[in-house]
């Protein structure tokens, strides 16, 4: 399985890989630090025929571009590569607002507290 993790916290990226790895899954990540930069190589894989990820752990509060920005250039992609995609939120972000934004997003499959747990691993793989 093929997945974008785009945080902007390396040490997130980090335990993320490890409970990934525990996990007993395979799953082949790649790693963004920004909305934008992950649009970036997503456009260019569509672009190429390339392989797409599968799923995409995103994060909502990061510099350049957030996930809510990043959620409204991502729907502009063509829906055939779209309905392919699950697209989970993981946040430490109490903010009600972007909790309730989160749970009404028509793109999100799904909306996760940091760090990422087993539980939430099974539940984003049982999504797939």
């Amino acid at each position: 399985m093929n997945c974008y993790l785009i945080d902007d916290d390396k040490v997130f990226h980090l335990i993320s890989h490890k409970m990934l790895q525990r996990s007993g899954i395979e799953v082949a990540v790649s790693n963004f630090f920004d909305g934008e930069e992950a649009l970036a190589s997503l456009k260019k894989s569509i672009e190429q025929q390339e392989v797409i990820p599968q799923i995409i752990l995103l994060d909502i509060r990061m510099p350049k571009m957030d996930g809510f920005t990043f959620l409204d250039e991502y729907a502009k992609l063509p829906e055939e590569v779209t309905n392919r995609i699950k697209i989970f939120l993981l946040t430490s972000s109490i903010d009600k607002n972007d909790i309730e934004r989160a749970k009404n997003h028509p793109a999100l499959k799904g909306f996760f507290n940091k760090p990422l747990s087993f539980d939430a691993i099974k539940t984003i793989i049982g999504q797939d």
